[in-house]
Order: structure tokens, then C-alpha cells, then sequence
């Protein structure tokens, strides 16, 4: 009955939404839900509201089931309390491997949730429809070592890629941080040191060939500050104007474990670099 109830709500007006489950709105917002359970009879542990869940969701609106986010595909599930601000309610009913549908009013949930306004292609007064699967249901102990495993498999996969990456090149050189170069072109002009001011070209990309940067125009900015990596700040001053560089940074002094962009957390990446000119 709850999964007919749940198709009839994607088919109806916000209108009706309001005549028909107004008893069930809460001040987060939610108008209906429907945990499906996983049938596991030794599945026991239910949400605390200190936890962490793992989980997959598909978020779309209710008017016109335009999909706005998703993970399922991406094999990429979220961390989220379980004090989450429109959906603790729900949450505390649920176990490990348990799904749920949510209908919920757009407008309460970005400001109790996104905290910002309603964004120009959601229509002030219409709902959202979430499916969410809870992958893992964890204590703060359980997630940070969860996190630590997946940090240690993440580094050491990059240390193997890198070693087999950097073993191609015969006449690499490697600083005391683990930073590898190898000199294309040791240029002739000055060298500069911190604080100097630097114009580069350039082209960034991971050990797989996909570019994720390049500038050929010209790149300006002050060497040894936080306008760049570390890994260019310790590489570029051992360059001379007109020289190119073949730099492989590690994580380190990269990105580290936050990534960016199309860069994945854990990442070696490499930089080819034309010194243009040192003020």
C-alpha cells in the first residue's frame, strides 16, 4: 500500500500533496516516507543520532522528475550524520542496507539543508523526491577508521602507479621531499627564489595522459606563495628563465586527500613546465 501511495505522490499536484498527507508534514518539511527494510533478521543496529551513515541517493524534482543529483551510478556514496537537518527523523528508523523514498518540500529542504534560496529552475512550492540506500551505519571510532583503511589503499595504489610511471625516464632527478623532475631544457636565464615573480606555461595531467590544466598563454604569480602548489613552489626555483621542467609531484605536495577537480584524492600528477621569464 505505501508503494502505491508513494507513485501516486509523484503523480500529484503540490495541492493535493497538501490536502492529502498535510498530517504528515513535520517542520522539516517531509510530507511522506517509505522505508523498504532489508530483510536480515541479525541486522539489529539502528542509527544513533551521534552516527554517520554511508549512503547512495537520487535526488529529483517532484513536478517533473528532473534529476539534480545522483550516486548510484557513480559508485561514489556520501557520508552524512544521521543528525542530518531534514532527515534525522527518518534516519534513526533505519539499519544498515535499509532504502527509503522521501518526499519533501523544496523550499524547506534548501533552507534547512542547502541554507540558501531556492535555486531559479524549482518552482517556489514544489517538493523533491529522494531514494536513498544506507550502505554502513558508523560511530565516529568506526568512521575515522574506515577513512584510514581507504587512505592507506588509495596511497599505496598511487605509490605503485607512480613508481612504475616514474621507472620509464632514465635521467630523473628526486628532491628530499619526493618531489621528481627531469630537465628537458635547464634554460640560461635567472633563477628565481622566494617571493620572486614568475610568468610560466604550462600543461598538468595525471599519470593515465588526461589533462586536467594547461595554460599557454602565460601563468604570473609569486613563488613561495599559497597561490600554488607546494610542489611548484619547491620545483620552479630549481629552473632558470627559458628552461622546461617534466615535473611529477606526489600527493603531498600536491592535493593531498581533498583532490580537485578531475584529480582523485591520493594523486601523483604531472606538470610540463616552460619558465618564461623571473622579475
Amino acid at each position: 500500500m505505501k508503494h502505491l501511495l508513494l507513485v501516486i505522490i509523484s503523480l500529484c499536484g503540490l495541492a493535493d500533496l497538501k490536502a492529502q498527507y498535510a498530517p504528515a508534514i513535520t517542520k522539516a518539511g517531509v510530507f511522506f516516507y517509505d522505508i523498504i527494510p532489508i530483510n536480515d533478521s541479525l541486522n539489529k543496529r539502528k542509527t544513533a543520532p551521534e552516527d554517520l551513515l554511508d549512503i547512495d541517493y537520487h535526488m529529483a524534482i517532484a513536478s517533473n522528475d528532473s534529476v539534480l543529483a545522483e550516486t548510484f551510478t557513480k559508485n561514489q556514496p556520501v557520508s552524512v550524520p544521521a543528525s542530518h537537518p531534514s532527515f534525522r527523523g527518518i534516519f534513526k528508523e533505519m539499519k544498515k542496507g535499509d532504502r527509503v523514498n522521501i518526499v519533501i518540500s523544496a523550499d524547506s529542504f534548501y533552507k534547512y539543508t542547502i541554507n540558501a534560496p531556492l535555486p531559479p529552475y524549482i518552482i517556489p512550492g514544489d517538493s523533491l523526491r529522494f531514494y536513498i540506500k544506507v550502505h554502513e551505519i558508523m560511530n565516529e571510532r568506526e568512521f575515522a577508521a574506515k577513512e584510514y583503511a581507504k587512505e592507506l589503499v588509495q596511497t599505496q595504489e598511487d605509490s605503485v602507479l607512480a613508481a612504475r610511471f616514474i621507472s620509464q625516464y632514465q635521467r630523473i632527478k628526486k628532491t628530499h621531499t619526493g618531489l621528481h623532475y627531469l630537465v628537458s631544457n635547464p634554460g640560461t636565464g635567472k633563477q628565481p627564489i622566494a617571493g620572486s615573480k614568475v610568468t610560466v606555461k604550462y600543461r598538468g595531467y595525471l599519470m593515465s595522459g588526461k589533462v586536467f590544466e594547461s595554460n599557454q598563454q602565460g601563468y604570473t604569480f609569486t613563488l613561495g606563495s599559497k597561490e600554488v602548489i607546494a610542489g611548484w613552489n619547491e620545483g620552479i626555483k630549481l629552473m632558470r628563465e627559458g628552461g622546461r621542467f617534466k615535473f611529477i609531484i606526489p600527493p603531498h605536495l600536491a592535493y593531498g586527500g581533498s583532490g580537485a577537480d578531475i584529480i582523485p584524492p591520493f594523486t601523483t600528477i604531472i606538470f610540463d613546465i616552460d619558465l618564461i621569464s623571473v622579475e
